[in-house]
């Protein structure tokens, strides 16, 4: 009776600030232009699935926020770790954790219960938010979830968010446009005209955006200060002389310490002076040299927390320095640890610049200072 309590305490407090909750969505997107491209009733009351990209940071909210009575959504469980957190998504926004990269039955259990007391479902089905502008692989599993919910499936598609607020980015951009467009895409009355492997593929499709290709069609002016800033951490292997780990910024340029290269990320997004204009086309390439990058040696410092998730609360251990080598990690400062990388597992790049993954009973949580792909990729 008390949780029943609290949860009808919870969605009439969200419906009652969603004025503010507009407010902030506008303050975090400055220029957010909303298409209704199926005739959707954002004031309905009944179930439904909402599925959508993920692009650029507050997309979420601003996709959800759209519809009277906010839909539920899968939020990964390293989002809910301070008091404010849980407050606005727990309490006001009912969200449901969820372990990111991993299959989870019990969140799952809990948005199939969501559904069947009527309130909305909003999932990204990519599972987390891109950085470099690909859209991410999509399971098979999400079309087997709206074949069970037996509601409409409604999609909402963002352009230009990640050119105009991308997720690496320490420094805002002047003009953060982003659209977004909703529409049915499966009527729940014929959800059973297809096959799991049809309904994947209509998602699949409906979802894939090239943000650089809708960018050079549109170029849409961002502007903004020091646009390169955040970006190294991403960046391992220099596409001029193929040195590895070379890559610092500055300003609106992005510097290889190896070959002095120089290119320089313009007010449209595209990085100029370089082999590659795009992140995008330069992850592409450096995808191709992951073996070669486990056998070289790098280094970066940042804070390292312990996690533990079952009542969502983080342990700062403190500053620590990260040093690769050889397949193992070792950590020196607030404490010594030692990893090998054969036994880290679920490690997630999470949020703008943070690492998260299990170890031997432990969860650790750090926010890095550079070179956080690295780290992730060699450990994958």
């Amino acid at each position: 009776m008390k949780k029943y309590i609290i949860e009808k305490i919870g969605l009439f407090m969200s419906i009652l600030l969603t004025p503010y909750a507009w407010k902030k969505v506008h303050e975090a997107v400055n220029n957010l232009n909303y298409h209704n491209d199926g005739n959707i009733d954002f004031k309905r009351k009944d179930a439904y699935l909402l599925l959508t990209n993920h692009s650029f940071a507050p997309d979420s909210f601003a996709i959800a926020v759209k519809f009277r009575k906010l839909p539920s959504g899968l939020v990964s469980r390293s989002l809910l770790l301070t008091l404010e957190s849980k407050y606005r998504l727990l309490f006001l926004a009912r969200v449901i954790p969820t372990i990111q990269g991993a299959r989870d039955l019990g969140s799952l259990k809990k948005a199939i219960r969501t559904v069947k007391k009527g309130r909305g479902l909003a999932i990204m089905p990519e599972g987390e938010l891109t950085y470099y502008g690909n859209t991410l692989p999509i399971d098979k599993s999400i079309a087997s979830l709206a074949k069970k919910l037996k509601v409409d499936v409604i999609t909402a598609v963002a352009y230009g968010g990640y050119i105009s607020k991308p997720r690496w980015a320490e420094h805002f951009r002047d003009n953060q446009y982003a659209e977004i467009h909703y529409e049915t895409l499966i009527p729940k009355e014929d959800l059973n005209k297809y096959s799991i492997d049809e309904i994947h593929q209509m998602i699949v499709s409906k979802l894939e955006v090239h943000p650089f290709e809708w960018q050079r069609e549109h170029m849409i002016k961002v502007g903004g200060i020091k646009r390169a800033e955040g970006l190294a951490g991403l960046l391992y292997k220099c596409p001029e002389c193929g040195a590895y780990n070379s890559i610092i910024t500055s300003g609106n340029d992005i510097i290889c310490t190896s070959c002095d290269s120089i290119g320089t990320i313009d007010e449209y997004g595209f990085i100029q002076g370089l082999k590659y204009d795009n992140t995008q086309d330069w992850n592409d390439f450096q995808e191709k040299y992951i073996d070669d990058l486990k056998k070289t040696k790098f280094k970066a410092t940042g804070t390292l927390s312990d996690v533990d998730y079952k009542i969502l609360k983080a342990n700062k251990i403190g500053d620590v320095t990260l040093e690769y080598n050889n397949g193992q990690i070792k950590v020196t400062g607030a404490t010594e640890l030692l990893f090998d990388v054969r036994d880290i597992e679920n490690m997630r790049l999470t949020q703008r610049n943070v690492i998260t993954f299990y170890h031997f009973n432990v969860n650790y949580y750090i926010v890095m200072n550079g070179k956080e792909a690295a780290f992730y990729k060699v450990s994958t």
